[in-house]
């Protein structure tokens, strides 16, 4: 951010279970600075980390203490919210949640559904001033057809790989060795020992919870998929399957309007064809003409674009948000 800038300054934040993002810009809604840390909820991250992601936010943004802040909006938790008070002069909180941003984003600024699926998933819709949920019942639980869930199922596959009481799967090989080198570890993961010391040093990193570790993996699940690993496409077909049948859920179990169009949102739906075609094919079955859409900016784009909206501007950025915000364009 240019030291020098003295005009109003404003705040999109979009805190997920595993990181966060933030764009400062001002009163034209041009970018003044963004940043990207790790997550800052506290019921998941260890609270040393929390404040670690905290300060290392605030210093990508440029900002110091005492600055005026006339507006934070987006999706965060009021601890966020009280740690940002301590530090700068903030005029106005604005909580718009994950729905809200996530289904602007999409440009959808009425009545909507939301599928999403990042760390975790969950489905929510607005309908007629009504506010409805499906799933997000957190790792611990299931966050079935999320980013964890996939980690997880891929982890389980690769062990059973490599106690031959499973089928044969690259992730035997891909998932250890990816561990292997974020710890900088030398040992062997083709060996049992090799592969345990690789799968435990999730548990040792300081900067990482073990959810955000095994969600990270999607990746590369998605390119053993790619390259024909039968286990790793059957794991991400049924995620868009699981994903689908919660949205179906909530729909029926609701009434939801045939109108009502859906949105997807989170980093598992990036370049992940097969959980896609798996969450369509799926809906298809019951929901053949409900209109799906794919946003071209981030969530947190999606705290500014009602601010946009609020202030009667969207529909002057509303084709060109991919372009203004390109650190947050958001493609799959």
């Amino acid at each position: 951010m240019n030291a020098d800038f003295t005009g109003k300054r404003y705040l999109a934040l979009d805190s997920g279970g595993t990181k966060v993002a933030a764009i400062l810009y001002d009163e034209n809604f041009n970018t003044l600075a963004t940043a990207r840390s790790g997550s800052l909820r506290g019921n998941s991250t260890d609270p040393e980390l929390v404040e670690q992601h905290f300060q290392d936010l605030i210093s990508q943004l440029g900002l110091k203490k005492g600055d005026r802040i006339e507006r934070v909006c987006g999706a965060f938790g009021q601890q966020t919210a009280e740690d940002l008070k301590k530090i700068f002069d903030i005029e106005l909180f604005l909580v718009n949640g994950e729905m809200n941003i996530g289904l602007a984003a999409a440009g959808i600024l009425g009545d909507g559904i939301l599928a999403l699926s990042g760390t975790g998933a969950t489905v929510f819709c607005r309908e007629k001033g009504k506010k409805y949920v499906a799933g997000g019942f957190g790792s611990a639980v299931a966050d079935e057809g999320s980013g964890y869930w996939i980690g997880r199922q891929a982890m389980l596959a690769a062990i059973r790989g490599m106690e031959n009481r499973g089928p044969a799967t690259s992730l035997t090989r891909i998932l250890p060795g990816y561990f292997k080198e974020k710890a900088a570890l030398t040992c062997d993961v083709s060996t049992s020992d090799g592969f345990r010391a690789a799968v435990f040093s999730i548990y040792a990193d300081k900067c990482h919870s073990p959810v955000a570790q095994i969600a990270s993996v999607v990746p590369l699940v998605v390119k053993a998929a790619e390259d024909g690993d039968g286990e790793a496409r059957g794991i991400l077909e049924e995620a868009g399957k699981l994903l689908a049948e919660q949205t179906l859920y909530l729909i029926r179990s609701n009434n939801i309007g045939p109108a009502v169009p859906i949105a997807i949102s989170g980093s598992v739906w990036k370049k992940n064809k097969l959980y896609l075609n798996a969450f369509v094919n799926k809906m298809a079955e019951s929901e053949p003409s409900r209109i799906l859409f794919v946003p071209t900016v981030e969530p947190v784009v999606g705290a500014i674009v009602k601010h946009m909206h609020l202030n009667g501007r969207y529909m002057e950025f509303r084709d060109k948000l991919a372009d203004k915000y390109p650190d947050f364009a958001y493609t799959i």
